[in-house]
């Protein structure tokens, strides 16, 4: 935290200036860089893939999914 009762001269206030800017530059590329981890994280895949594991430990999906194999397999020799 800056002391702003140290700063005298305006020499001071430019260097704590540049200080500032330096820290809010580091804060930017932090911040962007956790956005686009973040929306790399949301495509559409990956919200499927979650909805469905959370689907999956109250509905017994793998039962679904091998009626659905069979069904189509079913179709398919037809």
């Amino acid at each position: 935290m800056v002391d702003y009762k140290n700063i005298r001269t305006l020499s001071d206030i430019d260097r704590e200036r540049e200080t500032l800017r330096t820290r809010l530059s580091v804060k930017e590329s932090h911040l962007s860089s956790s956005f686009m981890t973040v929306k790399e994280g949301f495509t559409p895949t990956a919200l499927f893939a979650e909805g469905v594991r959370s689907a999956s430990s109250v509905i017994p999906l793998d039962r679904i999914v091998l009626a659905a194999v069979r069904f189509l397999k079913r179709r398919l020799s037809r």
